[in-house]
Parts: structure tokens; C-alpha cells; sequence
């Protein structure tokens, strides 16, 4: 996945996944996120959407594990990519209220109706999910594109009200699964299970991995916060 260095903004690479993995194109976000890991160190951040909405219960701690362990069976290196749950960065919601002037009804995408009330609040905690990052390449799966779509266009009218301020518009990476890759043998199959096998024992590891990530979010989210109530104070 190459990556515009001529952008206006220094390239941060955002990737969105579900907590829980269940299709294939979050799989191949991370494979996406591994392609770049080295080249833009310490500017990949992996956010796991599991964030609860209401009085919805958030998904089990010890189900969204899994995806990190996902991540890392694939060959994410946490001393490159920050990987955090929605959960654990309450300063998303600031910056979802903060932008929640610029989430018009008509700049929502389509979507099914709603069974849950995290579902319907789903397209504006990927979009402060982005925008609290300053994400300039936001990637996803084709499942979350119109989501992803959304938090540019809010970026861009935030922009046009504060153009002396502006936020990086993200580059919108739709990662579609390839039904041509070949399928892994047997013996990188074997691998990978007892890779995942050895992560799960480690999960305090893995805990640990998380925890610092959060508290690496929780403070690049908490000054895109600030910024953003500073303009609008004004």
C-alpha cells in the first residue's frame, strides 16, 4: 500500500477494524497496516471498534484479545503500531460531540436500519475515530467504506468554517479481499496456529500491549479535542 508523501499533513496511518474479526477484509486491513509498519514508525495506529453506546454492555475484554492476537500472528510489531479499543479512549466521545454540528443527516451513508443503538451511532465514532487521530490515510474494509467516507467529508467542512486551522482530510484506503490470493499451506497454517497458541498464553501480554496503546490514543485524542473546542469557543 503506498502511501503520498506529498500530502499537506504529515502521513498518520489510521486502520479501523471490528474488535471481534469475522470477515475477511478486516484481515486484510491488517495485512495492509503490516505492509506499512516500518516504513512510518510510530504514525500506524490500529483502533478496535468496540466501543458500547447507551446502556449497551461493551464487548467482552477477552474477545476483543483476539484481534490483537490476530494482528500479531499476522506480523503487526507493537513497537510500530499503536493498537487501541474505542472503549479505552473516552475522548472520543468529546470529539464526537464536538463535531456533531458537521454529522448531517445528509451526510450519513446508507445503511440498513438500525438494530442497536450502538449500530446507529456507528458512522460517527468511526469518523472521531479518524479525525481524533488526524488520521491523512484512513483504512478499512469495504463493509466500513461509506463510514470511512463520512469522516472526510465532516473534515472537509470543518475546514471550510476554520480554514485557518484546518484538520488533514483523510485518503479513504478501501481494502477489498482479493478471492484470487493463494491460499496458505499447510505448514504456514500449522505456523500460524501455534503462534496464535503462544500469544494466548501471554495474554497479560497482550493486556499490556493494549493498556499502552490506550494511554498513546488517549493523549494524540485529548489534543485533537482541545484544538477542536478551542476553535469553537471562539
Amino acid at each position: 500500500m503506498a502511501i503520498d508523501d506529498e500530502a499537506s499533513f504529515p502521513p498518520r496511518v489510521v486502520g479501523i477494524v471490528e474488535a471481534e474479526l469475522g470477515g475477511r477484509g478486516s484481515g486484510d486491513v491488517l495485512r495492509a497496516l503490516v505492509e506499512v509498519q516500518f516504513e512510518y514508525v510510530g504514525a500506524v495506529w490500529l483502533l478496535l471498534r468496540d466501543a458500547p453506546a447507551g446502556d449497551e454492555a461493551p464487548i467482552p475484554r477477552e474477545r476483543t484479545r483476539g484481534a490483537v492476537i490476530d494482528g500479531l500472528v499476522r506480523g503487526l510489531d507493537p513497537r510500530t503500531v499503536t493498537i487501541a479499543r474505542e472503549s479505552d479512549v473516552p475522548e472520543l466521545s468529546q470529539v464526537l460531540w464536538l463535531l456533531a454540528p458537521f454529522i448531517r443527516a445528509d451526510r450519513l451513508p446508507d445503511r440498513p436500519p438500525a438494530t442497536t443503538l450502538r449500530d446507529a451511532l456507528a458512522p460517527a465514532l468511526l469518523t472521531a475515530g479518524a479525525l481524533g487521530l488526524q488520521g491523512s490515510i484512513v483504512v478499512v474494509e469495504e463493509a466500513h467504506a461509506a463510514e470511512a467516507r463520512l469522516a472526510a467529508d465532516v473534515t472537509r467542512a470543518w475546514n471550510d468554517r476554520f480554514p485557518s486551522r484546518p484538520l488533514p482530510v483523510p485518503e479513504i484506503r478501501i481494502v477489498r479481499a482479493d478471492s484470487d490470493a493463494p491460499t496458505a499451506s499447510v505448514a504456514t497454517a500449522v505456523a500460524d496456529a501455534a503462534e496464535r497458541a503462544a500469544w494466548e498464553a501471554r495474554g497479560a501480554e497482550v493486556d499490556e500491549i493494549l493498556s499502552d496503546g490506550a494511554a498513546a490514543v488517549r493523549v494524540e485524542v485529548t489534543e485533537t479535542a482541545n484544538q477542536l473546542r478551542e476553535l469553537l469557543a471562539v
